[in-house]
């Protein structure tokens, strides 16, 4: 869990603001996107927040519901 705040993109904020929100995604979210490596895994349940944090941070993220399914498969191959 992060302690921050928004990732800058909520509505279309992001898209018509696109300077100003990436500057609160650094703010908010860049010192634990610093510290994330390949072995972690990042959820994000909101569309903007993955887009947000794809385009700002070149990290994948992926909504909760596809961590659930994914786990899922893997418990089917094991």
């Amino acid at each position: 869990m992060f302690d921050s705040g928004c990732c800058g993109m909520a509505g279309d904020f992001g898209y018509r603001h696109s300077k100003v929100s990436k500057v609160i995604a650094s703010q908010s979210l860049g010192d634990s996107m610093g510290r994330m490596n390949e072995d972690n895994i990042l959820i994000s349940t909101g569309t903007g927040c993955r887009k947000q944090i794809s385009d700002v941070f070149s990290l994948q993220s992926m909504h909760l519901a596809q961590f659930f399914y994914k786990s899922l498969e893997n418990l089917e191959t094991d």
